[in-house]
């Protein structure tokens, strides 16, 4: 009878190590669940385009361009917004050579792309041919002659009615 009076109950026992890791655990689940929600449900490029398009408004041109580019990521065959990129990233003035061509690629293949997914597109036609004419002219690159050529002969191809692609 002595010997059990002695002994504590284990239930009057905190077991401090258990109580930490288990906290430590949820914490680690709640900061994990926060992430997969963020990643995953906040994915929506609606938000993204919204805040682009306020960026633009105010003159903002590089910052509407990374957020458009970030909708793009969700929404690769939206005409429409590979052409609100575009005239994101015309305004945006470079410093120098390297920073110039890669401005030059990224329009090109827009345009290119907004042209591939709607042939009869006016606005991307117009300004792909504007921008090429413009790099055979300004940089006597004739090859841009060439890609003009290319471009409208396969607009045509697509729609031989098409007025723009005719000029």
């Amino acid at each position: 009878p002595e010997a059990r009076s002695r002994q504590v109950p284990m239930a009057g026992k905190v077991n401090y190590r258990f109580v930490a890791l288990l906290s430590a655990i949820m914490i680690i689940c709640t900061l994990a669940l926060v992430g997969v929600w963020y990643t995953f449900v906040r994915t929506d490029p609606a938000e993204a385009i919204a805040r682009g398009d306020g960026a633009y408004e105010r003159g903002m041109y590089a910052q509407a361009a990374a957020l458009y580019a970030k909708a793009l990521k969700v929404r690769t065959n939206d005409v429409s917004l590979i052409l609100k990129y575009t005239e994101a990233i015309r305004p945006i003035e470079v410093s120098d050579v390297r920073s110039a061509r890669q401005a030059i690629q990224r329009l090109q293949g827009a345009y290119a792309q907004a042209l591939e997914l709607d042939p009869d597109n006016e606005l991307a036609i117009e300004r792909l041919m504007d921008l090429t004419m413009r790099i055979g002219k300004d940089l006597g690159d004739f090859e841009a002659w060439n890609q003009m050529l290319k471009t409208t002969n396969t607009a045509l191809a697509a729609n031989p009615d098409f007025v723009l692609a005719r000029k």
